[in-house]
């Protein structure tokens, strides 16, 4: 297989207010190599940093057909980071897109599941308060609340056991695929009337119970592989390969500028055009002047964007998606609007029965998120707080 790269050049305005003349921008550079399994076989990215250093950079940047010539800053580059971390025999796993479309996500109705807890815990606060008459059979006539709590829980009762474990967590993976007959499960919960929290209101039934216990017990059961047949073997020499190590930096802004994967650009203002809101303009990088040994393909990605003035204040930032596509969440400030029925807060508060012994008392705050992005009731940010002893 011959060597072949793709250079992704993207455009991210910088900030949301501009002062003065100039726009700010910053240009993330993305490699993907394929070819030969060690970075020797790619020249271009061998010695990277110290190439930007020596010879500069320039980007041929584009802004609604027009064409601006923009040079980096080479003072920021420190070559010796580069050389610490990459030489001729590092590992280059041939970059591929994994396709998990037919995979299925193991999870469960969350927002469902609190919500048929919180009713059951409306419920029993009734029902269970009721005085103590003599109810049917006589064995109960001491305590009748064994019943009705019977009845309160009936199909929560899960019955999970190594035999049946394959088959349920197949089943709770159905559901996320869009191409099985259970994929539509989980919509019963999506569209239901809420309360002041956000929960579900109304969510009962033995089998519905039955449905949120079983998927419950199978995401809080995650199989484990045998040691014994399958050994965790670490190959220290493949473990990271060149893709994996970029991408570990991402969370250290000055680290990337200093490696020349981050590059940060003035524009001149009359160069971006002013858009009105319902129409953002585009910024792109056509090329630039790198003298690039290997066979190359760098795709140009435009990015839209906002510019307008408001008074003397300039702004400029990247477009909201709802711009281009309504259906999307709405951005404030940058931060999404998320969607209530799809995203909620609520509030889990759990104390333990020696609660207020001792005072050994500890409190913990604990905050959740999770967007699987599979189906409307899987998606809700939990806060718990929880009360107990420390251990």
């Amino acid at each position: 297989m011959a060597n072949d790269q793709t250079v992704l050049f993207t455009v991210l305005p910088r900030g949301l207010q501009a002062q003065g003349e100039t726009l700010p921008i910053s240009i993330f550079v993305a490699p993907r190599l394929r070819g030969e399994d060690h970075l020797g076989a790619f020249p271009d990215w061998l010695t990277w940093t110290t190439q930007l250093k020596q010879k500069g950079l320039t980007l041929d940047i584009r802004c609604n057909g027009k064409s601006f010539q923009a040079s980096i800053n080479t003072d920021v580059l420190r070559p010796d980071l580069w050389e610490q971390l990459f030489n001729k025999t590092t590992f280059v796993r041939s970059r591929k897109f994994d396709d998990y479309t037919g995979h299925g996500i193991i999870s469960y109705p969350l927002r469902a599941t609190l919500s048929a807890l919180k009713g059951i815990y409306q419920d029993a606060s009734l029902t269970l308060a009721l005085p103590n008459g003599n109810i049917g059979d006589k064995r109960e006539s001491f305590n009748p609340n064994r019943r009705r709590l019977s009845d309160l829980l009936k199909g929560l009762e899960a019955h999970f056991n190594g035999d049946e474990a394959s088959k349920l967590r197949e089943a709770n993976r159905n559901l996320s695929r869009p191409q099985s007959s259970l994929a539509g499960a989980n919509q019963a919960f999506a569209g239901g009337a809420k309360d002041d929290e956000g929960l579900l209101i109304g969510v009962k039934g033995e089998a519905t119970y039955q449905f949120l216990a079983k998927n419950f017990s199978v995401f809080h059961r995650m199989p484990t592989p045998d040691p014994d047949k399958n050994p965790l073997i670490l190959d220290k020499e493949k473990q990271l390969d060149f893709h994996q190590v970029l991408s570990s930096l991402n969370a250290y802004p000055e680290l990337l500028r200093a490696l020349g994967l981050v590059f940060d650009i003035d524009l001149p203002a009359p160069f971006v055009d002013v858009s009105p809101a319902n129409k953002p303009g585009s910024l792109s990088v056509h090329g630039t002047n790198f003298p690039w040994k290997t066979p190359i393909t760098t795709p140009e990605l435009s990015t839209a964007y906002l510019h307008f003035l408001n008074g003397r204040q300039r702004f400029f930032f990247a477009a909201p998606r709802v711009t281009s596509d309504p259906t999307s969440p709405t951005t404030v400030l940058g931060l999404l609007n998320l969607d209530a029925n799809r995203f909620g807060v609520a509030q889990v508060d759990v104390d333990s029965t020696s609660d207020g012994v001792g005072d050994d008392q500890g409190r913990r705050h604990q905050v959740v998120g999770a967007d699987l992005g599979v189906d409307p009731t899987l998606e809700v940010a939990v806060a718990g707080e929880h009360r107990g002893h420390h251990q």
